[in-house]
């Protein structure tokens, strides 16, 4: 593993929507969270006490009188503290244009004779998705646990990367590390889960789905997927019970293939951490040394992982004053990143991307900023469409609050949310599929 803290210097610069003057920032953008079907680095605010006096203190602090909030169930105290974290973080001031206040009023009252906790959840999740927003979302207390116990590394899992199926709104398994329980238990990439420990997962983001797999070492989680047919038509169905345990997953897998004679280089990338720049110069200068024609980067599959990492990987080939991506938070401002040096793979050898419709955030950070830069083409198919990021906020009833706090744009100013990267060159290469056999 590579550190790489002068692969290249990136610069934060700031300016407003409605202010044309642009402004140095005098700290780094320090992005809260990137939340991804595998399992990426959280940055998870600590839960907070429960008890009835801390409730009452926090539904007043939402603007609601003490004397109001002192009769205030535990429900309603629930619902009014969830729409206070969404209504202060949420990038879009307009809230989908409905009534958002008027909204907090209606489930409030439903709340007034008390709910189960079946149905607190269940009001919530459809508060917050009338905001339109899949990555804005209620998290219960027992997933809000297991995000924070994976934000500290106490976790095992099964080793999947998962993406969404857009067709059906079904996590799709875009990765299965070797070696794992996924791959020992015969999952592959393309399957599609539909139940984990008995929960259905249709609708289920890949990050909720991740956060259902992950689990205490040792522990069973019982999985249904289905494997579609060659002819799209229903597939095989598979009942699992994968026992998790920890793992090392190596993010960047480089190799050396011959193509038609000529000599390439590969670089696997499956998810971006504060190594991976490290982790690809070290590899392209051994590439470089050992005389390949072209870089191929494999992005199928990866969902995203850190935004920094996708950034100063991009860095690496891209020469000096050019954009990265620009981050646009709720009143309008914008932080962009730019190169402030040519970083070492800058004039380097030609570049190429195989991207596909699991390739998502930090990646598409990454793939954007080569692309629009006339570094790279990319080749594969659209990806997938997540321009967006998140905060995971703690509630006084132990659950959490997932919050999209701002949006990227890549350096030609593209909003890619829900939309994706178009490619240069469209080809058929499922992430089962070796790169080295696709047309590349």
């Amino acid at each position: 593993m590579h550190t790489c803290s002068r692969c290249n210097r990136i610069v934060m610069s700031a300016s407003s929507m409605s202010q044309p003057a642009k402004a140095v920032l005098s700290s780094l953008l320090a992005v809260s969270v990137i939340l991804t079907g595998v399992v990426p680095g959280l940055e998870v605010k600590s839960p907070r006490p429960t008890g009835r006096n801390t409730v009452t203190q926090v539904v007043a602090s939402a603007g609601v009188p003490n004397a109001a909030a002192s009769t205030f169930n535990t429900e309603q105290a629930a619902i009014a503290e969830t729409w206070r974290t969404v209504d202060r973080l949420y990038v879009d001031r307009t809230f989908g244009g409905q009534d958002w206040f008027g909204l907090r009023q209606q489930n409030i009252k439903d709340a007034a004779k008390g709910m189960t906790e079946s149905d607190l959840n269940s009001a919530l999740s459809k508060m917050l998705a009338s905001l339109g927003d899949r990555y804005t979302r209620y998290l219960p207390p027992a997933k809000y646990a297991t995000i924070v116990q994976s934000s500290s590394g106490d976790v095992a899992g099964v080793g999947v990367s998962l993406s969404v199926d857009g067709g059906r709104d079904l996590p799709l398994i875009v990765g299965v590390e070797s070696g794992t329980p996924a791959a020992e238990a015969g999952l592959q990439a393309g399957d599609l889960l539909l139940q984990i420990s008995g929960d259905e997962c249709r609708g289920l983001a890949p990050d909720d789905a991740a956060a259902l797999l992950r689990g205490t070492e040792n522990t069973k989680v019982g999985i249904v997927a289905e494997r579609p047919a060659s002819d799209g038509a229903g597939g095989e169905k598979l009942d699992l019970i994968v026992t998790r345990r920890k793992f090392k997953v190596e993010g960047v897998i480089p190799r050396e293939v011959t193509v038609n004679g000529r000599k390439i280089g590969i670089v696997r990338i499956k998810s971006f951490s504060s190594n991976t720049a490290g982790d690809v110069k070290a590899a392209v200068e051994r590439f470089k040394s050992s005389g390949v024609s072209r870089i191929v980067v494999d992005l199928r599959g990866n969902v995203g992982g850190l935004l920094p990492g996708g950034i100063d990987t991009a860095g690496l080939f891209l020469d000096s004053g050019k954009d990265v991506v620009f981050i646009i938070r709720k009143n309008g401002s914008v932080e962009g990143r730019t190169t402030l040096e040519a970083g070492p793979q800058a004039q380097g050898l030609p570049l190429t991307l195989l991207v596909d419709k699991g390739t998502a955030s930090a990646a598409e950070v990454f793939a954007a900023a080569v692309r629009e830069n006339d570094r790279a083409m990319l080749v594969g198919e659209r990806t997938f469409g997540k321009g967006v990021i998140q905060t995971v906020e703690p509630l006084t009833n132990g659950g959490g609050v997932a919050v999209t706090v701002a949006r990227y744009e890549t350096p030609l100013h593209h909003n890619i949310n829900k939309v994706g990267i178009p490619v240069d060159k469209e080809i058929e290469c499922p992430a089962s599929r070796d790169a080295a056999e696709c047309d590349i």
